[in-house]
């Protein structure tokens, strides 16, 4: 018992040390990019057209996608390290992974199809 303690303890300050990293790593940018993701969702509350509304939507809708999948994965990836060994535990986390995928396919493909009907309608001024 004492070695999984022991193991246990190195386990978790292991993370959070890297946890502290990555907060180091990314704290200054993360500020900015906060800053334009919230410029961002006041943009598409504020859209007078149609065309604005489809580029506030595209700029919003792939950084939130990646923040839940970065999110989405983490989350999985402790409760892997953390199963020790236990399948369900495991076949848990497999699942999260899985459907962080899928979600991400599924805000990748609304991209695609708002890009498609813009390309289909020719309207003028769309920039993802």
């Amino acid at each position: 018992m004492p070695e999984k303690s022991i193991r246990n303890k190195n386990l978790v300050r292991n993370v959070i040390r890297g946890f502290y990293l990555l907060v180091l790593l990314f704290s200054s940018r993360a500020l900015v990019y906060a800053d334009i993701l919230s410029d961002r969702l006041n943009a598409v509350g504020t859209s007078t057209n149609q065309v604005d509304l489809v580029n506030n939507v595209i700029s919003l809708a792939i950084p939130i996608g990646v923040f839940s999948l970065i999110g989405l994965m983490v989350s999985a990836g402790y409760i892997m390290l953390t199963s020790e060994g236990n399948p369900e535990k495991i076949a848990e986390a497999r699942s999260i992974i899985v459907n962080a995928l899928i979600g991400f396919g599924l805000v990748g493909l609304a991209v695609a199809i708002l890009l498609l009907i813009n390309n289909v309608l020719q309207l003028p001024g769309v920039n993802p």
